[in-house]
């Protein structure tokens, strides 16, 4: 770890803070504030790890010279836009899989105040099936919370006293002040479980943003979405599943995956492996969560949606 005592000095540090706190003050949050132009890199990492509570910093190079990295320091002063458009991805996906069923059986629940152990709490998004008060499905985001704070979200609405069946975790994780795309892990929490059982892995650097590929998929169990509805119904819908899912990761995945091989960011010998696991399923009971997908809607929330080709 630097130490930062040695890398910024005082009045910097004073100026970096009073800059910070004009770029938090600002109005528009739809884009990253500029705190400060030509920082070292060893600067702008000293600050950070100075104002840690704050993970939304990310540093850009403008030039490096001698060995020493010089950019600009931006911050991300919104955390609602980028919970929003990662929740609603979320549940999105779900609604999206039960589309021939979905306007009769379930609902949005959005950010409805629900009861916890601990009092009333507002999810970032939440899934209903129709006429009942309890949501099946949660989902939380953690962006400028740490990933502590969102397992202990997860386990108030899905523990053993928790209202929900199923919650899910979206980890937006920034490495000040490098990389400059945030690495986002989704969790899955199941009903009775004290902690998450699932995590996967979507973030910068990963190597693959094929859809519908299996070691990027959360798949949340079909019983626990469709909690409450008759048992026919959560057969007929299996069925359609264990068609559609298949068919999908043919034709939609497979055209991204050759997209992937043609770019280089994914070799013919990996593709053929993820292929072969993912014949083993799971097809029946499942619904699929594209985290990709999440990914996605992460950089468009925090409106880095060009880096997308990049990370």
């Amino acid at each position: 770890m630097l130490d930062s005592s040695i890398l910024i000095g005082t009045a910097l540090e004073a100026e970096l803070r009073a800059s910070l706190a004009k770029a938090l003050e600002q109005e528009c949050a739809q884009k990253p504030v500029l705190v400060w132009k030509g920082l070292t890199e060893e600067e702008a990492l000293a600050f950070v790890e100075k104002v840690e509570s704050q993970r939304a910093f990310f540093f850009v190079r403008t030039s490096v010279g001698n060995g020493v990295a010089v950019g600009d320091l931006y911050v991300f002063k919104d955390p609602s836009r980028p919970h929003d458009y990662a929740s609603g991805a979320a549940t999105g996906e779900l609604r999206d899989w039960l589309w021939p069923f979905a306007r009769r059986l379930v609902r949005m629940g959005g950010t409805a105040r629900l009861l916890v152990s601990t009092g009333f709490r507002e999810p970032d998004s939440s899934l209903y099936i129709r006429f009942q008060d309890k949501p099946n499905v949660i989902v939380e985001t953690a962006y400028t919370e740490g990933r502590k704070s969102l397992e202990e979200s997860m386990a108030l609405w899905c523990g053993p006293h928790g209202p929900a069946k199923v919650a899910i975790g979206i980890d937006v994780q920034y490495c000040p002040p490098q990389p400059l795309a945030p690495r986002v892990e989704v969790l899955m929490q199941l009903e009775g479980e004290q902690r998450p059982s699932v995590l996967v892995s979507c973030g910068a650097g990963s190597g693959c943003r094929s859809p519908a590929m299996y070691e990027h998929t959360l798949f949340v169990p079909l019983r626990l979405v469709l909690y409450g509805t008759p048992w026919l119904t959560q057969m007929l819908i299996a069925a359609w599943l264990a068609v559609v899912i298949p068919v999908y990761s043919i034709t939609w995945g497979a055209f991204y995956a050759v997209q992937d091989v043609l770019c280089g960011r994914r070799s013919v010998l990996s593709l053929a492996g993820a292929c072969v696991r993912s014949l083993r399923g799971p097809w029946w009971g499942m619904v699929p969560v594209d985290t990709f997908e999440i990914r996605s809607a992460v950089f468009e929330g925090l409106g880095l949606k060009p880096l997308l080709q990049q990370a």
